[in-house]
């Protein structure tokens, strides 16, 4: 299970813009990595905030930190050991 983020900045509007993403992937080394989709895994957000340039990363940092604590959440076999 996997959580990624991709946080862009726009300087003239002042504003972050951050791509969520959750997917499944192996863990084998010789499989060719793929990222695969999972009903239960949160969908695809996009997240945009107004914040001065100095705080874009905190900000960012804060953001994905949420989604990871989501992505954790819908997991099913973190809830239910019997998995």
């Amino acid at each position: 299970m996997c959580a990624s983020a991709d946080a862009t900045y726009d300087d003239g509007a002042g504003r972050l813009v951050v791509r969520l993403e959750s997917f499944l992937r192996t863990t084998s080394l010789r499989a060719r990595e793929k990222h695969v989709a999972a009903s239960w895994l949160p969908k695809a957000e996009t997240v945009t905030e107004s914040v001065d340039p100095g705080e874009t990363a905190e900000a960012a940092r804060n953001i994905f930190h949420g989604w990871v604590r989501k992505v954790r959440q819908a997991a099913p076999s973190l809830h239910n050991p019997d998995l």
